[in-house]
């Protein structure tokens, strides 16, 4: 009898996962704890929104710090990098979702009417279709049904929900103008890492070059 295989968990799957837990526990305890009702609900959905952006920010930008890295001799299999990417994208639409059930069942007291009239909670409510968009089509089953022509360009739509979160937390009546811009300048200056050149290549011809030079011909072969 053949024994079933068992999947093993990877480090960075076990970091990202723990993460998450880590988020939904302090988020909904955050929410249930004692004291005001309304400074509660304040700090579950900072808790959880912020949450969600720092998982989508890791999603979108570890790719660029990877391509920095390899001026400083890191190197990462693509493998990893795309699964962590994957990863951190998923657990930023968990952590999106968990953040919209605590706002709305919080300060907003259910009322779904809100999110329509303001022009903040449009920015995050369209930030949260998206988000859910991606996680829809992060489940492998249909995943293997989606061709990657059509699911690399679907991938990108997280640089949209990064924009559309940054708009949401902007003009967000509890959130800091001056550290939500400054994140966001040192977020878009990471992503610029990315055009760069890796050293991969390089590194890789010096060490392989002498011996690809070819032979000199003999003055007899002539």
């Amino acid at each position: 009898m053949t024994s079933a295989k068992r999947r093993s968990f990877n480090l960075d799957e076990i970091i990202v996962g723990g993460a998450l837990l880590l988020l939904i526990v302090t988020s909904i305890g955050a929410s249930l704890g004692d004291g005001y009702y309304l400074e509660q609900g304040i700090l579950a959905s900072r808790l959880s929104g912020y949450g969600a952006l720092a998982f989508l920010a890791n999603s979108i930008l570890f790719g660029a710090l990877l391509r920095a890295g390899t001026w400083l001799g890191l190197r990462v299999d693509e493998k990893v990098s795309a699964r962590i990417a994957k990863n951190s994208g998923i657990a930023s639409a968990i952590s999106a979702i968990l953040h919209s059930a605590i706002s709305v069942t919080g300060f907003l007291h259910g009322n779904w009417s809100e999110v329509l009239d303001q022009s903040y909670l449009n920015a995050g409510f369209l930030s949260l279709v998206v988000l859910a968009l991606l996680l829809v089509f992060s489940v492998k089953p249909l995943m293997s049904r989606v061709e990657w022509h059509l699911w690399k360009p679907t991938f990108r739509l997280s640089i949209a929900a990064a924009v559309l979160a940054f708009c949401h937390v902007l003009y967000a009546p509890f959130s800091s103008l001056h550290w939500t811009l400054g994140l966001f300048l040192v977020a878009i200056a990471i992503f610029l890492l990315r055009f760069c050149p890796p050293r991969c290549n390089a590194r890789r011809s010096r060490k392989d070059g002498p011996s690809r030079l070819p032979e000199p011909k003999s003055p007899s072969a002539e």
